[in-house]
């Protein structure tokens, strides 16, 4: 299917979590399949570091925090999930929970495809609940503290930020701009 918007059956719009509530989901994946036992979901992806994270444990705390939400939602409907995310510039990587030993799942490095088995869901969502989680806490309680980074650079708020590090007066005053 062509463009699955969260919701559709066997993709979840709400994720239920204990002392939040629950999360309502918003857009949706490129496309959805079934592939086998696996439910997978396809995402064209304009940044490419989410495509190109090989290794979870070093992945940031935006990129666990998209692949667990994509990956939770498509849980609705399988026990067995695969997040396909592409780049433009076609890299391509297939993230598998957990992989299954009878289904054909090799990397292609000629067509710049990349498998990351992240284990079972049991393994893989309890600590990804808990950053989104921690995320829902913070954006209902309005919680949020300026985090300098690769973030700046696209942020609309730019020289307002007393904490932009792409606008910081003196790195070193923590974020204090001189007055005068």
């Amino acid at each position: 299917m062509i463009h699955a918007s969260f919701g559709h059956p066997g993709l979840a719009g709400f994720l239920n979590l204990k002392g939040v509530g629950g999360v309502t989901l918003r857009g949706g994946l490129t496309g959805y399949a079934r592939m086998g036992r696996y439910a997978v979901g396809i995402l064209h992806s304009a940044r490419s570091s989410l495509v190109l994270s090989t290794d979870v444990e070093k992945m940031e705390e935006p990129e666990r925090l998209e692949l667990a939400a994509y990956l939770w939602s498509l849980s609705e409907g399988s026990s067995f999930v695969a997040l396909e995310a592409m780049s433009i510039g076609g890299d391509r990587t297939l993230f598998v929970c957990p992989r299954l030993s009878d289904q054909n799942l090799r990397a292609d490095q000629a067509n710049g495809l990349r498998v990351v088995d992240l284990g079972t869901l049991a393994e893989f969502l309890p600590p990804a609940k808990d950053l989104i989680r921690f995320s829902a806490r913070r954006m209902r309680e309005a919680d949020i503290v300026p985090a300098p980074g690769k973030a700046c650079k696209f942020c609309r708020w730019g020289e307002l930020c007393r904490s932009s590090a792409e606008f910081l007066d003196d790195p070193d005053d923590g974020g204090a701009r001189d007055a005068s």
